[in-house]
């Protein structure tokens, strides 16, 4: 055993995978004797032999030495430094990776060094890795960094290939799992830079050290939605550019399913891409690209590198949001574990559930940050289920209800983190998962919870934030609209072109939304009305201005504008509302007008909405 490589790297992993389940422990671990270790916590956090169980069976891989305890060693070895959440995915250390992973991995990280033909241990624990050529000195100790790095104090052998020997295949575990550019035939060139952009950025981002806008893809996507094209027929894709300056689409699979989609949507591929040149589209990856139409995808690259958000990508800003949040989350704090175990506790016996089911909901950002790393690197936003709250939400069913949901609340789950994750509202499938918008309200205000429970949060800022618009996570498929044939793309980006008009869009569906149906029903008739009674007036009074003097009217103007001293502050504003309205430059700063002083004037937000898009589409008419 003395000769045998050291195993604390596996032993400080296992401590990782012990914390992301049980996120309320402070571990210290301790070498007792050779290879052979401890991991010690307080009593009063958690009994080791109440977990000690799962911990063997579920947590602990059964090659590696380590148990629990709630006693410090009086002798031992050494201890060992845990893995810190800010290096989390520093070199890897400890995780076990398998042939494919190895060769996968530095195929990815190191782009300039030959693939590894093969992977063997004739001589273990010596690792030997066969290249197709002999390594340069600067190559072989960049294998023999990221090496050590990956497996500390491991014996390794560079060997080079027979080149009379066939190259073996090695295939990855399943068709999900994020393939480096390099050992795939034909990927496209946005995959080849997606994967730069992770690997170039990976410590910083699970270091808490990125920003999701930091990306240029997310830099100026303003008010944005998402919507997932891959599973289930959802609302017409114009009617949320009406309410949203960029549409977040994840595109559907390349087969039945991926031509269904789109001629529901009635559009075609010119009709796209110039929704992508207007800015207003960003593809999100989530399905391998070979799964999606790549041509496609390669032409939108072409039109706006910043239209494709690829798998690696996607996984990067989802982990960038998921770590900032978990740094910042009050209750994150180590000094805060002990009360929270004590709240939990106390909760247990109030509301009489599982004391780990209230564990779980209050500490969950923790255990996700710690479990994250390595099912983003391996599958991207298709590993959120192996973490999310989906996992949370399908325990607290089955333990009211006595039934697995587990799938369901997964599917249910996976869009409203992603879309949360991006500072999105997701809008969600109008088919499948009936009666899922509730637990899907849930789980957003519990990510709002957790991003906003945290320091920065000061008193002057909730005030601040009330002022501004009560952004919703979640938002489900109301289709108020029909759209005649001849409404083209073109029109839709031209009555969508201002903000205030998608936020206006925004505030009556969300209000919509808020209404039992058939109070929804009732308040559309009424709209409805409404709107035909303004465009009534409207037609009488443009009749009657259209026979007028017309010098007149531009003398009244001039007269209102050389008095405006007299004029009240509330006419003023209105008048430079009026004026920054015709110029789509000053549109933000109207809104942000309009907005301060919301309701003053009369107005009615709805039919201003619905006037503006009234020659393109039209209310759907609720029936009896």
């Amino acid at each position: 055993m003395a000769d045998y490589p050291d195993q604390s790297p596996f032993v400080r992993r296992t401590d990782v995978l012990l914390r992301a389940h049980y996120p309320h422990l402070i571990t210290r671990v301790f070498e007792i004797a050779p290879q052979n270790f401890s991991i010690v916590f307080e009593y009063e956090l958690q009994p080791a032999d109440d977990i000690a169980k799962f911990f063997d069976n579920s947590i602990r891989p059964v090659t590696v030495p380590v148990s629990l305890s709630n006693t410090l060693p009086r002798q031992f070895i050494r201890e060992i430094e845990p893995i810190a959440n800010e290096n989390l995915t520093k070199g890897f250390e400890g995780y076990l990776f398998t042939a494919f992973d190895l060769t996968n991995y530095l195929a990815s990280c190191c782009p300039e060094l030959p693939v590894i033909l093969g992977t063997g241990n004739e001589n273990h624990p010596i690792l030997t890795l066969r290249f197709p050529r002999n390594l340069s000195s600067e190559e072989r100790v960049l294998v023999e960094t990221k090496l050590a790095a990956l497996m500390p104090g491991w014996p390794i052998d560079i060997a080079t290939a027979d080149p009379n020997l066939e190259r073996p295949r090695i295939s990855p575990p399943d068709g999900l799992t994020i393939i480096a550019a390099r050992l795939r035939s034909a990927a496209p060139a946005f995959v080849t830079l997606d994967q730069q952009y992770f690997w170039s950025n990976i410590d910083s981002i699970f270091a808490g050290r990125h920003n999701v806008h930091e990306h240029p893809s997310m830099s100026d996507v303003g008010m944005c939605c998402y919507v997932d094209g891959s599973a289930f027929p959802n609302i017409d894709l114009r009617q949320l550019l009406l309410l949203y300056d960029t549409v977040l689409l994840s595109p559907p699979i390349a087969d039945g399913t991926n031509r269904q989609f789109w001629n529901s949507q009635g559009l075609d591929k010119a009709d796209l891409l110039r929704i992508v040149d207007a800015g207003r589209l960003r593809l999100l990856l989530r399905q391998p690209e070979e799964r999606t139409d790549i041509r496609w995808l390669e032409e939108v690259y072409e039109r706006s590198p910043t239209a494709i958000i690829g798998r690696l990508a996607g996984a990067a800003l989802f982990a960038c949001d998921l770590v900032n949040t978990a740094n910042e989350y009050t209750l994150s704090q180590p000094q805060h574990r002990l009360t929270i175990t004590l709240i939990a506790r106390a909760l247990t016996t109030e509301l009489g559930v599982p004391e780990r089911e209230v564990q779980d909901l209050l500490l969950w950002p923790i255990g996700a940050r710690l479990l994250c790393p390595r099912p983003l690197l391996d599958r991207g936003l298709i590993a959120i289920p192996s973490f999310g709250l989906g996992q949370v939400l399908a325990h607290q069913i089955e333990r009211e209800a006595g039934k697995d949901v587990t799938l369901e609340a997964m599917s249910a789950a996976d869009g409203v983190h992603i879309a949360h994750a991006l500072g999105a509202t997701f809008i969600a499938p109008s088919d499948g998962l009936e009666g899922w918008h509730p637990a899907r309200e849930a789980i957003g205000q519990r990510l709002n919870f957790y991003r906003s429970f945290n320091s920065r949060v000061s008193a002057a800022w909730a005030v601040n934030e009330r002022r501004k618009e009560s952004r919703k996570s979640v938002l489900p498929p109301l289709p108020i609209f029909t759209f005649p044939k001849h409404t083209s793309v073109d029109d839709i980006l031209d009555i969508s072109g201002r903000r205030s008009v998608r936020f206006s869009g925004r505030a009556l569906i969300s209000r919509l939304a808020d209404l039992p149906v058939e109070e929804r029903f009732s308040e559309i008739q009424r709209l409805e009305k409404q709107l035909h009674d303004r465009q009534m007036t409207r037609e009488r009074r443009n009749l009657h201005l259209d026979t007028a003097d017309a010098t007149l009217d531009i003398a009244n103007d001039v007269l209102s504008w050389g008095l405006w001293p007299v004029m009240s502050g509330l006419k003023i504003t209105q008048r430079l509302i009026d004026v920054a309205r015709k110029n789509p430059r000053f549109d933000v700063f109207a809104d942000t007008l309009e907005r301060d002083i919301g309701g003053q004037f009369g107005r009615n937000a709805d039919l201003d909405f619905l006037d503006n898009v009234n020659r393109i589409a039209v209310l759907n008419t609720p029936t009896d």
